[in-house]
């Protein structure tokens, strides 16, 4: 189970002859549109909606460098591309994955939290198919803290929503897979899609990194395998919840599709060891 999406994309990443590098410049496209695939919620069921996108900016122009940020706006995956730093997005970014292409961040993506006082204002990233099922994203951290969509180092996991795609999430050390970096995790929801999420050393998979409580999450369909870092030696963390030292693991509901979750010394779905559920 936890392989499989890794070994669909790469069955297509076998099949090309190149991965476009990230661009050199960021260029808006208007023409006739990328269709993609909304989902929602009816109160019984989730409904996928055909909608088309006319403005947006092509991965493939955006340039590789230590400063990459994605403004509020559309973004669409028009090739293979790979980033090998870090993705910072603000505000409240779209991604559709195009129909085929895969989309390889190589230290993730950050969701960027502002604060005003006791305000608190987390990015929205949302992920979308263009064609319900072929569209990939990878988002595999190796830096300590820095979840694999979500904070960085110390910061609060913003919102993240999956509409569609196949998705494989890594956490680096001490961070969710999706979530927090080392401290309370974010919003998370999912429609549709399947996802693959492991959590880093002590972090959750989804939910909380080391001394990070769950947040909310809500998953209405889709397929979920989520997991805890086997290199844990002994430490705790849920798969979906509260990452080592961790208070609780924050809010779940689950109305339709598939999870697997499997946490190491804490719970699938809730707490970690010591903590509330």
């Amino acid at each position: 189970m936890k392989k499989t999406i890794v070994t669909k994309i790469m069955a297509v990443l076998v099949a090309l002859t190149l991965i476009i590098p990230a661009g050199t410049g960021m260029k808006v496209a208007a023409q006739d549109g990328v269709e993609f695939y909304r989902g929602s919620w009816d109160g019984e069921k989730v409904v996928m909606t055909k909608d088309v996108c006319h403005n947006y900016v092509n991965m493939s122009t955006i340039e590789d460098n230590d400063n990459i940020i994605l403004t509020e706006g559309w973004y669409y995956v028009d090739t293979h591309v790979m980033f090998n730093n870090r993705i910072k997005v603000l505000d409240h970014v779209h991604i559709i994955l195009g129909r085929g292409n895969i989309l390889q961040c190589s230290q993730g993506i950050e969701t960027v939290t502002d604060y005003d006082g006791d305000d608190m204002y987390p990015t929205t990233l949302e992920i979308y198919d263009e064609s319900l099922g072929d569209g990939a994203l990878l988002a595999n951290v190796s830096n300590d803290g820095c979840a694999g969509i979500g904070g960085n180092r110390d910061e609060y996991g913003g919102e993240v929503i999956i509409h569609g795609g196949m998705l494989n999430v890594n956490g680096g050390i001490s961070a969710a897979g999706i979530g927090g970096g080392n401290t309370d995790g974010g919003i998370f929801t999912m429609y549709n899609g399947e996802l693959d999420v492991t959590g880093g050393y002590e972090g959750s998979a989804i939910g909380g990194g080391a001394d990070g409580s769950g947040d909310t999450t809500t998953i209405y369909g889709g397929t979920i395998n989520a997991y805890v870092n086997s290199d844990n030696n002994g430490f705790s963390a849920a798969a979906i919840g509260a990452g080592k030292g961790g208070i609780n693991g924050g809010k779940v509901d689950i109305y339709g599709g598939t999870v697997n979750a499997v946490g190491f010394n804490g719970a699938g779905i809730g707490g970690a060891k010591g903590s509330f559920g």
